[in-house]
């Protein structure tokens, strides 16, 4: 019954990741074509007016269902905005977590910082080169993931580091780093749900991520789940 419960919450996680894909897909359709930013000051934030540090899910609200403008903007972190009635759609916590989402930018879906989120790798021609902004010029977009289940504890480390020690009860965040850090990979059973830039999902197990993104830098360029590659 366990096990069966635990498909059920992945399953019901990945309806929740493909909702908020088609969220950034159709803000695209309405703006231009631009994949949103992972939040506004990345390195390229893609022509989108907004105040520093506003991350991606606060662009997108409207099409998550988010109608409440009456946000608290006290905090200067844009992460922790919150709506004055301090509800967040469901779509936007994970099933198999039991911590709430009250902030904009502590949800259980993370965006992909580098390439996809905006952020640039370095300076290196072959990263700026690579670096996508709008739909129709990914090379690929069956192939490229886009959101990903995130968790907010330090115990989610790099792939080449070692495992997920993360728990349920820990909060999720806005953006992951490709390399593996803040990639939730303990709620469903050692495994992450990911959405592509073409709205599909998949599930993906942990031994299988940290197999193919180990050494440390080698699957930046080549990469095409997690990083350049085609």
């Amino acid at each position: 019954m366990n096990r069966a419960r635990d498909a059920a919450k992945r399953i019901s996680c990945l309806s929740n990741i493909r909702q908020i894909g088609y969220g950034v897909i159709q803000y695209g359709l309405d703006h231009n074509d631009i994949i949103v930013p992972y939040k506004i000051g990345a390195t390229e934030s893609r022509g989108l007016a907004g105040e520093n540090g506003v991350p991606w899910s606060y662009i997108i609200a409207p099409y998550l269902g988010i109608r409440d403008t009456s946000w608290n903007t006290d905090n200067t972190s844009k992460s922790y905005w919150h709506p004055a009635s301090r509800r967040l759609p469901g779509t936007l916590l994970c099933p198999a977590a039991s911590r709430s989402t009250y902030y904009i930018g502590m949800i259980h879906y993370g965006m992909l910082s580098y390439n996809i989120g905006g952020d640039l790798w370095n300076n290196d021609p072959y990263y700026t080169s690579r670096t996508v902004m709008r739909f129709s010029k990914v090379n690929g977009s069956s192939k490229k993931a886009m959101l990903c289940d995130s968790v907010y504890s330090e115990k989610a480390v790099h792939f080449y580091e070692g495992p997920d020690l993360s728990t349920p009860e820990d909060a999720g965040y806005f953006a992951v780093d490709n390399r593996g850090k803040r990639i939730s990979r303990s709620r469903h059973a050692r495994s992450t749900n990911f959405v592509y830039l073409d709205g599909h999902t998949a599930n993906i197990p942990e031994t299988e991520l940290r197999r193919s993104h180990m050494p440390a830098q080698s699957f930046i360029k080549t990469d095409a789940l997690l990083g350049y590659g085609n």
